[in-house]
Parts: C-alpha cells; structure tokens; sequence
C-alpha cells in the first residue's frame, strides 16, 4: 500500500486529500491533517472517491 497526496476534483472546494493506493485501485480517501485551511476535513463526495471509482456500472468511455 502506498499514500499519494493530490486534491479532490468532484467539486469545486478542491480539498486537499490522501489516497491510500492498494495494487492498481485507491482503497481510501482522507483529509491531509497537517493542512492549515482545510484541517483533515473533505467534503463526503470526495470520501466516497474509492466506491465511485470501483463502480461495475461507471461510465469509462464516452
């Protein structure tokens, strides 16, 4: 498992997030702690990340 830092892009807020990175897929999303506007908080659409991403009926092609 590996920990990458980014920034959510489902809304406009752009919180800062940790995405914990199991094989090929992300497995958990967290607010950053240490961040001095946002403190460890996201917003949920940005925590339900890992459910989106691992949906049978999610649009991949357009």
């Amino acid at each position: 498992m590996s920990v990458q830092r980014s920034f959510c892009r489902l809304c406009h807020c752009g919180c800062p997030i940790e995405a914990e990175i199991e094989e090929v897929r992300v497995s958990r999303v967290r607010g950053v702690p240490g961040d001095p506007v946002f403190r460890g908080h996201t917003r949920q659409k940005g925590r339900e990340y890992p459910a989106l991403h691992a949906d049978p009926e999610r649009l991949v092609t357009s």
